[in-house]
């Protein structure tokens, strides 16, 4: 964690030298015939070390559970990668895809054009009982060109994918993430009755443009850069639009 222009929870306990007064939290500890600096309070399980301990600071998408990736080519990342808005990102490079790559099911999902694609599924779960409405939300950029996103959720009902969204990507501000959130009705058709899980597609087509130079992607390729793809449950689709208390 990083000490530096850090503050403690407590004065008495702020990080540093503790031969200085005040503490200097940027003094390396350099005397080894003295005592150890002070790292500041965060082991404790008391105080604001306590805040630490039941912070959820990688973690504000609690019902978003797994990542797979079904088109394009993993750069790095994980599920965790998407489980907070914090520069983390999930980044995938574009896979040229065409009709004869579908098939069936929530893994292999049918693709009606042709060109670059990204294509990630994100298995979740609804945690309230009765849910009538969803929202999705995606942090997201691209790397370069112009790409179609689409968000779409498994329709347990029919057994297929259906759009509950889109938006329009584009790499001119290289590295700006912007917040899409897509509000849903009918949720009980995309959670699964017996295990409660709600599975999330969310692919980017680009039909064309080539690469800029210096990014090192074969021609026409793209990367997508996700920060976070989160998943929230409402009883009612009014409350999607409440503020937050």
């Amino acid at each position: 964690f990083p000490q530096c222009l850090v503050p403690a929870c407590d004065e008495d306990l702020l990080p540093g030298d503790p031969n200085i007064d005040p503490p200097n939290p940027c003094v390396g500890d350099l005397d080894p015939d003295g005592d150890p600096n002070v790292i500041g309070p965060f082991p404790r399980a008391v105080g604001c070390g306590l805040s630490v301990i039941t912070s959820n600071w990688f973690d504000s998408a609690p019902l978003i559970d797994d990542v797979m990736i079904l088109r394009g080519n993993l750069v790095y990342g994980n599920v965790f990668s998407i489980k907070a808005s914090d520069n983390n990102y999930l980044v995938i490079e574009s896979e040229y895809t065409t009709p004869s790559h579908s098939g069936g099911g929530p893994e292999n999902p049918q693709y009606v054009g042709f060109g670059e694609v990204t294509d990630v599924l994100v298995t979740a779960h609804g945690d309230l009982p009765g849910a009538s409405a969803l929202q999705v939300e995606v942090e997201t950029h691209t790397s370069s060109g112009t790409s179609f996103m689409f968000v779409e959720l498994w329709d347990w009902n029919w057994n297929r994918y259906t759009v509950v969204g889109f938006a329009l990507l584009t790499g001119l501000v290289e590295g700006l993430d912007t917040l899409y959130p897509f509000p849903v009705g009918g949720a009980a058709r995309y959670i699964n009755q017996l295990d409660q899980r709600v599975l999330i597609r969310v692919w980017t087509l680009s039909v064309g443009g080539d690469s800029p130079p210096g990014f090192g992607l074969p021609p026409n390729s793209y990367r997508v850069h996700h920060d976070l793809i989160n998943l929230g449950v409402f009883e009612d689709f009014g409350d999607i639009f409440e503020p937050n208390p």
